[in-house]
């Protein structure tokens, strides 16, 4: 089930992506690039201020984890608030850039090949969903509850993303995980 739902949602990436062209996809890549290089910047000093705010559960011997052995589990509260204040930050750049948007919605209808334009808007907001998944799943991945673990193991498409992506799989789980 939760693969269908990442397939469908990875479809939707695509689609919007396709309608709002490759000017206006582009804008929103650009924006949302620059937020991940701040979240990227600011992660490890806003990671404890999230301490007393998010509850995460805690971790112990009996834990399973799906993608982790439980020598990592045991530490992975620390991990995951400094991945909750990099995707906090990228959040918040979402909305930022999305009002931004608005002033620029003329972009959509910038002039050029259609097939084009299309294609690659397309593909660069397949991209976006698809690194924004990433990161969620990921941080999920990191939260000691059975059903939440059960369910990404169980998952062909989240295990394989989680897994396998080129890039982000041993950057963004060095840049979390292998701070400890």
């Amino acid at each position: 089930m939760l693969s269908l739902l990442l397939i469908l949602l990875l479809i939707y990436g695509f689609y919007i992506g396709a309608r709002r062209g490759l000017a206006m996809e582009a804008f929103y890549a650009v924006g949302y690039g620059l937020f991940f290089c701040l979240a990227w910047v600011t992660y490890k000093a806003l990671g404890p201020k999230f301490e007393m705010i998010v509850p995460y559960p805690s971790a112990s011997l009996g834990s399973e984890f799906a993608f982790f052995t439980t020598k990592v589990g045991m530490k992975l509260d620390d991990a995951f608030y400094r991945a909750f204040a990099f995707i906090f930050v990228c959040f918040i750049g979402w909305v930022i850039i999305r009002f931004a948007g608005l002033y620029f919605k003329r972009l959509t209808y910038f002039p050029m090949y259609n097939d084009v334009n299309i294609l690659s808007g397309g593909i660069i907001g397949f991209v976006v969903t698809y690194v924004t998944i990433f990161m969620v799943l990921l941080i999920l991945a990191m939260i000691p509850v059975s059903g939440i673990q059960h369910a990404l193991q169980h998952s062909f498409v989240a295990s394989t993303m989680i897994k396998s992506t080129p890039g982000l799989t041993a950057t963004l789980s060095n840049l979390w995980i292998g701070a400890m």
